[in-house]
């Protein structure tokens, strides 16, 4: 998947970090030290922001969505049939798999206690339609196999997927949204709340640069009166270090926030390309300590 431009994202970093580092070097120390401060605050405010915000977004602006999606598209789904089939195509030949009834009795083998639990096979193959189908219509955006999926939701909360397919008997009268968002749901909102985490960020990031630019220019009149020794350029390098880093780390969340909305499928844009580079990963790694998949 377009793994042989992995040079792009070494070529992109060692360009930034000598063009960064020359152009605030060659203003000196001096002249520098304001954006120092403003890179130093946007970074911290944009990561605290971002994580104490993005929880709050994706409540108001997307968890009542996707369970009303998830929600149509499962009662418009012949669940045990869709269930039979998918078993019967990736089995072998030789080997015969319960039909569409058989998996219905099994769970009503279990609401009356005929049968302990249910078996693992059986969490797997319908969590795993579950996901496929509710993916069709709402995309999970999963950036690796790593992280936890319906079927592993269904395994760790069998009573809620009971649940949720007794709300299919003609009979009964219970509520869908409870075991959806006991099953399902939290798997969007993982993701979902990491894509929201990472955009912020981003925002944040940009407002809090341009208020600082703005202040900068302000008192650019006072810049312009401090000379620059010589010492000057030397203080400056530490200065250099803090703005490429920042504007790395920026670089990387850019592009993990558009891997993860792409679904890791465009050229240049994907862990497998990033994952070729020599320089590029070690760099791209240290975001994974703020916007990994633990924090997601």
């Amino acid at each position: 998947m377009g793994t042989q431009f992995w040079w792009f994202y070494d070529v992109l970093a060692v360009t930034m970090a000598i063009g960064i580092g020359y152009a605030v070097i060659s203003k000196g120390f001096n002249k520098v030290i304001f954006q120092l401060a403003a890179f130093l605050i946007s970074i911290v405010v944009g990561i605290f922001g971002a994580r104490l915000i993005a929880p709050k977004v994706y409540q108001e602006m997307f968890q009542e969505k996707i369970t009303a999606t998830v929600q149509g598209t499962l009662e418009e789904l012949d669940i045990y049939q869709r269930v039979a089939e998918s078993m019967a195509m990736s089995a072998p030949k030789e080997e015969q798999t319960p039909d569409a009834e058989a998996l219905h009795k099994k769970l009503m083998a279990v609401r009356n206690q005929q049968e302990p639990a249910f078996e693992e096979w059986y969490l797997q193959a319908f969590g795993n339609v579950i996901e496929q189908r509710v993916n069709d219509v709402q995309k999970l955006h999963y950036m690796r196999t790593g992280q936890t999926t319906v079927a592993q939701m269904i395994q760790q909360n069998p009573r809620a997927f009971r649940d949720m397919l007794l709300c299919f008997e003609e009979d009964s009268e219970k509520d869908i949204t409870v075991p959806i968002r006991q099953c399902i749901e939290p798997v969007y909102q993982k993701n979902y709340t990491q894509l929201v985490r990472l955009a912020l960020f981003l925002v944040i990031e940009l407002v809090m640069l341009i208020i600082c630019c703005i202040i900068a220019t302000m008192t650019n009149n006072l810049d312009q009166s401090m000379h620059v020794r010589k010492g000057d350029h030397v203080l400056a390098i530490p200065v250099a270090l803090v703005e490429i880093a920042v504007l790395l780390f920026v670089l990387c969340v850019t592009i993990r926030l558009i891997a993860q909305i792409t679904d890791n499928q465009m050229l240049l844009f994907n862990e497998q390309t990033i994952q070729e580079t020599f320089l590029f990963q070690h760099l791209y790694s240290v975001q994974e300590l703020l916007f990994g998949d633990h924090t997601a």
